[in-house]
């Protein structure tokens, strides 16, 4: 009796045992169930999470991608605009340089040359005075020219005019053309006789043709008295 009571109690207790293990393995099926629709969902929402945070990081990446052409490229235009700046700044450099240039070689063609410097030769007149050159070197001392004598300062080249002594001599220039005087010269009431090819002033005897002439010996001036030569000697007529 016991033994059929303790068999029945078993029985009921595995039912009992059963039954909750039934309904422990739905409970747990739903809840796994549950757990995996849960699961599928949260898996499903964050897939959708990140599909749609995948869109937005891929529309971000490509408004960055394309903010970054875009800046890439206005990058790319600026440095366009800015080498043509520079360019052009370059160009305007070398064409200011070029006009620089061409106005500085334009100034030196067109400046006008300095005058050659004349080549001094033959008769000068400087403030009321004569002098002569030779290829710029002046004249100075003595020079002919043709038939006629000139004189020229040693120091400054002036010609000489009227009267010079040279050493013991002396000699008389034209006042205006400045020629050596060569036979007669009046000058005032007195008379002079210059050498015909020396040009030195005659200061003795003189003859001329029949007549004798007699100049003093320290002025020069003819005598205005009469000699009259004979054999015997010379005689002074008063």
């Amino acid at each position: 009796m016991k033994l059929g009571k303790y068999i029945s109690f078993i029985g009921s207790l595995i039912v009992i045992l059963i039954t909750a293990m039934s309904v422990s393995a739905d409970t747990i099926g739903e809840q796994s169930s549950a757990m995996s629709t849960e699961t599928s969902t949260e898996s499903r929402v964050d897939r959708d999470k990140i599909n749609e945070e995948s869109k937005n990081n891929s529309q971000t990446t490509s408004q960055i991608t394309s903010n970054g052409s875009l800046n890439s490229v206005d990058n790319v235009a600026n440095d366009t605009d800015d080498n043509l700046k520079n360019i052009n700044s370059k160009t305007e450099i070398k064409n200011v340089k070029v006009m620089v240039t061409t106005e500085k070689k334009a100034a030196v063609i067109n400046k006008p040359k300095a005058p050659a410097e004349e080549v001094k030769n033959g008769w000068y007149s400087i403030q009321n005075d004569w002098y002569y050159y030779k290829n710029n070197s002046i004249q100075k001392g003595w020079l002919q020219g043709g038939n006629d004598w000139y004189y020229f300062d040693p120091q400054s080249g002036r010609m000489q005019k009227e009267w010079l002594q040279g050493g013991n001599d002396w000699y008389y220039f034209n006042s205006v053309s400045g020629r050596m005087q060569k036979n007669w010269l009046q000058g005032g009431n007195d008379w002079y006789y210059f050498n015909s090819t020396s040009g030195h002033m005659w200061r003795k005897w003189l003859q001329g043709g029949n007549d004798w002439y007699y100049f003093d010996s320290t002025s020069g001036r003819m005598k205005k008295i009469g000699y009259k030569v004979e054999m015997i000697g010379t005689i002074l007529i008063l």
